[in-house]
């Protein structure tokens, strides 16, 4: 079973052993080595398996494998030297997903794509060991392959120092490799072997005896006593590098004119006479620039302390970002349009499938999406914004797309009459709809134009009794459920009762009065001719004679 720190990505092993690591380690040096490159390459491969097929997810399923793309391959670990049972752990350093730590009891198998990785393995325990191909670099170049980590124990070695001043930083080189102190132990683990050289560079001021000297490893550690004391014939000062931002026990170092010296710590230090000018060259670990790399410093009369900072020089690394869709037939093609929230920029698709459209986003990015639907369908949603999470993670969009159904086809009226189209005030008529396409559910019917007093009602045949005269244009609406109409008109006429007029007439004289009026005025016109002639008739008689008495 397998310790995962950071981005997981291995393949879980049988007969391995989880282990609790509190400590990060991060030792990697590039060793060149090509594994996984064809027959041509610069380089030999090692253990390559080209017949093997690339492992699928069915071997490493999810979450694995990483960095989350179709085809990757078995990378498998042998070790040897161990005891049985000695837990070791192996490091793999990616510039697209971060890294990872994978503890084994025996051999193991991760899963990694094509690309470039850093690898690094280690001991847990109070015995440590060392290896002779541990750490360097890998080219995966589509193939399975192994790589053999050859490990052996380590020895302490340690320098013990009497006589320098409390708190003085010193220093001891062993084998190229400088270990520095404040105190009054420095120590080195080494496998058995004979004459490791070291050379003792104490506090300034002070001179070691012996300065230097050979140590020897035979299957146990050993202990150097140093004493230190002052130096009355020439003055040495410190001048101290001391660095920021690599991970704990990484491999870094100094150079000043033909003196090299290398640390794990993060501190190197030079005891150097008065100087009016040391060039110096920091040399970075794979993966990191250091800040200053290089320049030049001088003594005069007191030690110099100076800072060397370290980022990476790695791009950041990114996690898939899916967009995922259901509901569409294989064959309909949709469309997806990513934005980085903060420049504004589309991002490029690293992967298209029918089902799904993959971006490869660095952790922390927020922004919009927005969907290209289909002729014919319609998505639980048309854009929505993205976050992806810190530390990285990758996040998946759902699309629901579902068919949108055609609309029922509009009402259409077929025929609009009216039985009959000519009545007499008083008398009945008819108009009736007939429609057809009537899908969209229940259809509505409305009228007007109609001859007073008849009143427009929700019905497809509608009776009326007119009691205006006159030419009527009638126009009825049928309206469906989804608010398609469809309209049609008919003309009807309306003449006078049978007794010749409307209600209030009761026939007509030639001169336009009614027949009961016209005998009433004749009367009256008699009547005044006859009071007219009266009046003339006893106008013209003569006067009656005056008797007189």
């Amino acid at each position: 079973m397998s310790l995962h720190t950071g981005h997981p990505a291995s393949h879980v092993p049988r007969g391995a052993l989880r282990v609790a690591c509190a400590v990060v380690v991060l030792t990697l040096v590039a060793s060149g080595v090509v594994v996984g490159a064809p027959a041509n390459s610069a380089q030999p491969a090692l253990g390559i398996d080209s017949t093997a097929p690339a492992l699928t997810t069915d071997w490493c399923p999810p979450p694995y494998p990483v960095p989350y793309t179709s085809v990757y391959y078995a990378i498998n670990f042998t070790e040897t030297g161990l005891p049985t049972g000695t837990i070791w752990g192996l490091q793999i350093l990616n510039s697209s997903w971060n890294f990872q730590i994978d503890v084994y009891s025996d051999n193991g198998t991760i899963c990694l794509p094509n690309g470039t990785d850093y690898y690094s393995g280690f001991t847990f325990g109070n015995q440590t060991y060392q290896g002779t191909n541990n750490e360097g670099t890998l080219t995966i170049q589509g193939a399975n392959f192994s790589v053999p980590m050859s490990f052996v124990p380590t020895f302490p070695l340690v320098f013990n120092e009497t006589g320098g001043p409390p708190g003085g930083a010193w220093s001891v080189t062993l084998d190229g490799f400088t270990h520095s102190s404040q105190n009054t132990t420095v120590s080195f683990l080494r496998p058995n072997g004979t004459a490791y050289s070291y050379v003792v560079m104490p506090p300034p001021g002070y001179v070691s005896s012996p300065p230097s000297g050979n140590v020897s490893v035979a299957g146990k550690g050993s202990t150097s006593n140093l004493q230190f004391s002052v130096d009355t014939t020439d003055p040495r000062y410190l001048l101290d590098f001391n660095e920021s931002g690599l991970p704990p026990n990484t491999s870094w170092s100094v150079s000043i004119e033909t003196w090299t010296n290398v640390s794990e710590n993060r501190s190197i230090g030079f005891s150097l006479p008065n100087g009016s000018g040391y060039p110096f060259e920091v040399t970075s670990p794979i993966g990191y620039v250091a800040s200053p790399s290089s320049g030049q410093l001088g003594i005069s009369g007191a030690g110099i302390t100076q800072p060397v900072s370290f980022r990476s020089d790695l791009p950041p690394p990114v996690f898939p970002l899916w967009f995922n869709e259901t509901g569409l037939p294989g064959s309909v093609p949709w469309g997806v349009t990513a934005v980085n929230g903060s420049d504004g920029q589309n991002l490029t698709p690293s992967h298209v499938a029918n089902t799904s459209v993959e971006y490869d986003v660095v952790a922390g990015v927020r922004g919009n999406y927005t969907l290209q639907v289909p002729s014919g369908y319609r998505a639980d949603r048309t854009s929505g914004s993205f976050a992806m999470p810190t530390p990285g993670a990758p996040t998946t969009v759902w699309i629901a797309f579902s068919a949108v159904p055609f609309p029922p086809p509009p009402p259409v009226i077929v025929s609009f009459t009216a039985t009959p189209d000519s009545v007499r005030v008083g008398n009945s008529f008819e108009i009736t709809t007939e429609v057809s396409g009537a899908g969209g559910g229940p259809l509505e019917f409305s009228y007007s134009g109609l001859p007073p007093p008849c009143a427009s009602q929700n019905v497809s045949a509608l009776a009326c009794v007119p009691e205006q005269v006159g030419a009527f244009h009638i126009e009825v609406t049928v309206t469906d459920a989804q608010g398609e109409s469809s309209g049609a008109h008919v003309t009807v006429t309306v003449t006078p009762s049978s007794t010749g007029g409307t209600s209030s007439n009761h026939g007509v004289l030639g001169s336009g009065l009614a027949t009961e009026d016209g005998y009433l005025l004749a009367g009256l016109g008699v009547a005044i001719a006859l009071v007219f002639a009266i009046a003339w008739w006893r106008r013209r008689r003569p006067p009656a004679a005056t008797v007189e008495s």
